[in-house]
């Protein structure tokens, strides 16, 4: 009987460059952070060699994307043909902050090498990758997994828009600490940015809170415009409007939507996106009914004194439910006005504060409302003034806090039962 005889081939291509230290450095800075750690392919960024004098850098954990072009020198390729490679980003960025930083340029180069394989009469192929970075004395090899693999960037958006950069910020700031962080719940997972004319709106809410946030904008639209951003994304896309914004005041940030795919563009050609499995038309469309159109009773406190209080109070409280109660007097009450503030931990141990308040609308009987007393906290950290204003109905109905009992802002609390 003939034996079958194994066969390996392999075969290389190269390509190579003369890129600037700094600006390499600068992107791999930026793409290690987008990968997934521990992954044999997302871990890797891919490095794809043009003819056209380029070099394109993209990081992937297949959520976010990174997704640079840099200006190359002195290219060569093997075959006149774009070649792209991977490596492990963060490896390959230390090796570069490494180097000595009189060296304004590096030599990369990059072999794509296919095996092909012949085992029992059956055929197969698979690709290696290999990196090679060097500088005026030495030179460092970094080794990839087959970058076939690396996932394909999304396509990119054919109109893009221009918004208020620090509009934007303050408005997602904000609103971040009450999106859900529940994995499962994707309508939730993220805060809804409407955009409109002369004003930036973002909300976000968990299912036990909310918080509508709205900011002027320096750019006026023609037409209403709705996106997500996910949790996972509103970090990146705050630090690129934070550097937008301290270029000058009022400038843009370019944005634009591929169906769930939102992107947006860093320093010249540089571009980052986010995907999320459902868009906004999945968000609670009935937020708005969520938000009381009034209040019976409006008050005004310092706010200092009662996050300081809530925060004692929280030591007591029951550490799964953070719950506790606010009383307040009738209305018929004469100053001053006392809000009694309870916690207990249902176990024995309880604890109470009083708070004084300035009434502003204050109408009924007295009302005991039951409260997480972390949620009222988390929302009164979210402004800045000196006092806060909170509005209540009945006991079951959703309170309000706001900076002021005028602004269009507002965290909306669902009560709990005590």
């Amino acid at each position: 009987m003939e034996k079958t005889q194994n066969q390996i081939t392999r075969s290389s291509v190269t390509a190579s460059c003369r890129v600037s230290r700094a600006a390499l450095l600068a992107s791999l800075a930026e793409a290690k952070d987008y990968v997934a750690n521990k992954h044999a392919v997302l871990s890797s960024a891919c490095l794809s060699f043009s003819e056209a004098g380029t070099l394109k850098i993209t990081a992937t954990d297949c959520t976010r994307w990174y997704m640079d072009t840099l200006t190359v020198d002195e290219t060569a390729i093997d075959a006149g043909q774009d070649i792209a490679v991977t490596c492990d980003a963060k490896k390959l960025h230390d090796i570069v902050k490494a180097m000595d930083v009189d060296e304004t340029a590096l030599t990369l180069k990059g072999t794509l090498t296919t095996i092909s394989t012949i085992v029992k009469g059956l055929p197969s192929i698979s690709h290696e990758s290999l990196v090679q970075v060097a500088h005026s004395s030495g030179e460092y090899n970094v080794k990839g997994p087959d970058a076939t693999s690396f996932p394909k960037p999304p396509a990119f958006p054919s109109q893009w828009s221009t918004f208020d950069a620090s509009a934007l910020r303050s408005a997602l700031d904000t609103a971040q600490p009450f999106v859900s962080k529940d994995l499962t719940r994707a309508h939730l997972n993220a805060a809804l940015i409407e955009i409109e004319p002369s004003k930036i709106t973002a909300v976000s809410t968990d299912g036990h809170r909310l918080a509508k946030i709205v900011r002027e904008s320096s750019h006026s639209v023609v037409a209403k415009m709705q996106f997500l951003v996910p949790l996972v994304a509103i970090g990146d896309l705050l630090d690129r409007c934070k550097a937008i914004a301290k270029t000058r005041s009022g400038a843009g940030i370019e944005m634009g939507l591929q169906g769930n795919t939102l992107f947006w563009r860093g320093e010249g050609v540089r571009f980052y996106a986010v995907f999320h499995e459902v868009g906004a038309d999945r968000f609670p469309p009935y937020y708005n009914q969520v938000i009381p159109r009034g209040f019976d009773r409006g008050i005004t406190v310092e706010r200092a004194p009662l996050m300081a209080a809530l925060k004692r109070l929280l030591l007591v409280a029951s550490s799964k439910t953070c719950g506790g109660a606010l009383n307040l007097p009738a209305s018929s009450v004469m100053p001053p006005h006392v809000m009694l503030i309870e916690a207990d931990d249902g176990d024995g141990q309880a604890a109470k504060e009083k708070i004084a308040f300035h009434p502003d609308t204050f109408a009924g009987m007295v009302l005991r409302i039951g409260v997480n007393l972390k949620y009222l906290l988390e929302a009164l950290d979210s402004f800045t003034g000196k006092t806060a204003w909170l509005g209540f109905n009945g006991e079951l109905d959703p309170f309000g806090v706001k900076a002021d009992g005028k602004g269009a802002d507002i965290i909306v609390i669902m009560p709990i039962r005590v």
